[in-house]
């Protein structure tokens, strides 16, 4: 308790906490850089996930259509936050905002009930250009194609 005595303080138990007071343990460092470790053997295996959600989300937007149905739009939205999380663990940035932006024109859109496909094709191809698999882009070019990205979000939060 603080000095004052309003204050309480919790330890939050985790994994991470249990194994560092149990005898034989190892250092702190050590574990976080041994689960880094583990994150990065993941690496190739993630980067396939993430390409092949990107290329759920182009299927999802048949070439030509003008509205995207509800369902389309849902797993639109959740192939979207798989991206962001993935892009983000394993330091995508510009993919990451790519998706993030995605995911809030998705949140627009359904507050507004339209589910207008083409700026939804713009972001999906965004994505799908900041893929790992894709060809590299500057960071100056990822940057700006994630600016125009939120332009077109601006213009349906108007």
């Amino acid at each position: 308790m603080s000095a004052q005595g309003s204050t309480r303080l919790f330890e939050v138990i985790t994994r991470l906490n249990e194994a560092l007071r149990q005898p034989g343990g190892m250092e702190r460092d050590r574990a976080i850089a041994r689960a880094q470790d583990g994150v990065e053997k993941l690496r190739p295996r993630f980067c396939v996930i993430l390409d092949q959600e990107i290329l759920g989300m182009v299927q999802l937007l048949p070439d030509g259509a003008q509205v995207v149905e509800s369902q389309a739009l849902e797993e639109l939205s959740f192939r979207a936050g798989v991206v962001f999380n993935l892009a983000g663990t394993y330091g995508f940035t510009a993919l990451q905002a790519a998706s993030a932006s995605l995911i809030d024109l998705i949140t627009v859109m359904r507050r507004d009930g339209n589910a207008a496909a083409p700026p939804l094709m713009v972001h999906v191809l965004a994505c799908k250009l900041l893929s790992p698999q894709a060809p590299v882009l500057s960071r100056d070019d990822g940057d700006q194609l994630v600016a125009q990205l939120g332009r077109v979000v601006a213009r349906y939060l108007a």
